[in-house]
């Protein structure tokens, strides 16, 4: 059976839009702080592998499920203020392993931006 590659790049126009901050990985957003959320999402898939790349400019906080099968490596690749990951701080050009089946939770503390690699260990 054939694969398909997939290509899609949005503005973000709410903290809503953050959803899908990973293809195919669902994510719990918070907003911290006020304003409108702005940004853009991009990403890049073909079967269980996807790229994604984000960049917004607010604080926010993240959380992915622990139902999520699939492994990420994600890089942090700007951030105005700190970051945080499981209670470890990030610095840019940080690179972020989140194993398949765990829960995940990221505090940004101000506009960032980040790129994220999904893909299936099998």
């Amino acid at each position: 059976m054939g694969q398909f590659l997939l290509v899609d790049s949005r503005r973000l126009d709410g903290f809503e839009d953050l959803h899908q901050a990973v293809h195919g990985s669902h994510v719990d957003v918070m907003q911290r702080g006020r304003g409108r959320l702005r940004g853009r999402l991009s990403h890049i898939g073909i079967g269980a592998f996807s790229l994604s790349i984000g960049a917004f400019n607010l604080g926010m906080r993240t959380q992915r499920s622990s139902r999520d099968d699939k492994l990420i490596v994600g890089m942090l690749l700007a951030a105005e203020e700190r970051v945080a990951h499981w209670s470890f701080d990030m610095q840019r050009n940080d690179v972020l392993v989140i194993p398949p089946l765990l829960e995940h939770d990221g505090v940004f503390h101000g506009a960032s931006a980040y790129a994220a690699m999904r893909f299936d260990l099998n």
